[in-house]
């Protein structure tokens, strides 16, 4: 606990002083020296490159995804929402990697997660995967 401490004090202040890539090495530098307490940081990491890089963050938050943060449905959730939201601002969205973090968290949400399973057809949806996107594998999606 005591660690995050001294990464996020150095974060915030990178921050506060308008330095993204000082943020991004406090990150790196955490995750290097501190390897036990890298699925926050890369959490953190992939949350800042959202706002300041996204393709970057969309890379990281599929390679965090398959690795890292492999089970934490509602995280992947997150960010494959991100990246197929209506209503959100990504130039650039990578549906390819849309799809997989949203499978992923389907998985780990054992595809009984209507918030996911929900994440999961859109992102089908947009990729062009029309005829697929109202199923996961094995479960059907209804309106309640």
């Amino acid at each position: 606990a005591e660690v995050l401490k001294v990464v996020f004090g150095e974060i915030q202040a990178a921050l506060q002083a308008g330095d993204f890539v000082a943020a991004i090495a406090a990150v790196d530098n955490g995750v290097k020296n501190h390897p036990e307490q890298s699925p926050i940081l890369l959490t953190i990491k992939v949350d800042l490159l959202f706002e300041f890089d996204t393709d970057e963050a969309q890379k990281l938050a599929l390679k965090v995804a398959e690795k890292e943060m492999k089970g934490d449905a509602m995280q992947l959730n997150e960010w494959a929402w991100k990246i197929v939201d209506p209503e959100g601002n990504l130039p650039r969205p990578d549906l390819k990697a849309a799809v997989r973090i949203a499978e992923l968290a389907c998985e780990a949400s054992k595809f009984e997660d209507p918030m996911i399973l929900d994440t999961y057809a859109l992102a089908l949806y947009k990729s062009g995967k029309k005829s697929g996107s109202h199923k996961a594998p094995g479960k059907s999606c209804q309106a309640s």
